[in-house]
């Protein structure tokens, strides 16, 4: 992995970015910025506060990447082969906070990797399991969450109610909207930028993917908000050796910092602009139950899908 830097878009003149959801081909226009003068403008110099004893590299903060469970642009791969998003902003900052320097590596499990090949692991669910790791933090969200052309405004059921509504077919968000009752008429696309064309040119009046890879991919859509979440939102935070509590609190004061001093708001500014922190109260109120499980009979889903082809993996998202 490349240790780029993009998307921490600093005083007055902030630029916006474009493009972005889980990993896969990235159709992206992303706006550089120095590595040196963001972190120079990130915060002022400062001494170690985490000992070498707790680190696998002296000096460094090691932070694991994910490339299987990731969600861009928490992190995702640009046109020149760099790899880029919230997660690696997020973790320069961390380092800064920390009076470290900063490297990346990717990871497929934080069990295997956390003590060995990195210290912290980035992008994992509150909800994960793991004997020998515990999850800390909440700086972003996921869930599946509407967006619609006009002002930002949570949806209501009758408002989704016979509607229609874009999405990549084969994702996770295809499979929780059909473990619902509402009754909508679903178009499939091969990836978010389609959906997303089509909501701009009116094919489509609702486009159901990812909360943060929405509110990435529609800032290249002008007039498309964010219309509340179809389930309730499970928080995101980083993963830290169970062994190593030393570094698990440093990173969570770390984290508390950068939250309160604004630093934080500056990367998720640049990666999703206006999207609210997401909670329970996100979540589109009184979402029908469906009459049946998809065990039971997994053909009678809601919706009937008029174009598409399936994309290749259930969870699958593409650009």
């Amino acid at each position: 992995m490349k240790r780029t830097v993009w998307g921490v878009l600093l005083a007055a003149g902030m630029v916006a970015t474009l493009s972005g959801c889980d990993l896969g081909s990235v159709k992206a226009q992303l706006v550089p910025t120095s590595v040196q003068d963001a972190r120079a403008q990130l915060a002022t110099q400062r001494s170690p506060r985490v000992d070498d004893s707790s680190l696998v590299s002296p000096g460094t903060l090691t932070v694991g990447l994910s490339s299987s469970t990731s969600t861009a642009p928490l992190v995702m791969g640009n046109a020149a082969d760099e790899v880029v998003g919230v997660d690696v902003d997020l973790a320069a900052a961390l380092a800064q906070e920390l009076g470290l320097k900063v490297s990346y590596v990717g990871v497929s499990d934080p069990s295997a990797s956390l003590g060995t090949s990195c210290d912290i692991v980035l992008g994992v669910r509150s909800s994960a399991r793991g004997s020998s790791y515990a999850v800390s933090g909440d700086y972003a969200q996921s869930a599946a969450a509407f967006f619609r052309k006009g002002e930002a405004a949570q949806a209501t059921v009758p408002d989704l109610s016979g509607k229609r509504v874009g999405l990549q077919t084969g994702s996770m968000s295809e499979t929780t909207l059909r473990n619902t009752g509402l009754s909508m008429e679903v178009r499939g696309y091969p990836d978010l930028n389609e959906a997303f064309d089509a909501l701009a040119a009116d094919q489509v009046d609702y486009v159901l993917c990812d909360a943060y890879s929405g509110a990435f991919l529609s800032r290249s859509h002008k007039g498309v908000s964010f219309a509340g979440t179809l389930d309730i939102p499970v928080t995101v935070g980083f993963a830290c050796s169970a062994s190593n509590a030393t570094l698990q609190s440093a990173v969570s004061d770390a984290l508390a910092a950068i939250q309160a001093n604004g630093v934080y708001d500056i990367i998720r500014l640049a990666w999703v602009g206006g999207l609210p922190q997401l909670g329970p109260s996100s979540q589109i109120k009184n979402i029908p139950a469906p009459s049946f499980t998809a065990q039971e009979n997994p053909a009678s889903a809601q919706g009937t899908f008029v174009e598409g082809a399936p994309a290749a993996g259930s969870n699958a998202v593409n650009f």
